[in-house]
């Protein structure tokens, strides 16, 4: 639990250092999994080449959600950035 939480605070210090005043999702969910908490399925790509590339055989549905993932949008169903493909 101890390395759960000196992770969580490296991870909220990067976040400030960066200028911002929350956590983007991949940290979040890697936060909430360091200390146990169950988390969904996900994939993140940086760009459409990467999403290109995704062998998508590895996905055990039809249907996916495709959100952004930027510090300049923190509430991404508010601005389009949540879509079910």
């Amino acid at each position: 639990m101890r390395d759960s939480m000196n992770t969580a605070q490296a991870m909220i210090a990067a976040a400030r250092a960066a200028g911002r005043a929350t956590l983007l999702e991949p940290d979040a969910f890697s936060l909430l999994e360091g200390v146990g908490i169950p988390c969904p399925r996900r994939l993140f790509v940086r760009n459409a080449r990467e999403a290109v590339d995704v062998d998508l055989s590895t996905l055990t549905t039809d249907r996916v959600v495709v959100k952004v993932v930027s510090p300049l949008v923190a509430h991404k169903s508010d601005r389009g950035g949540v879509q079910f493909v």
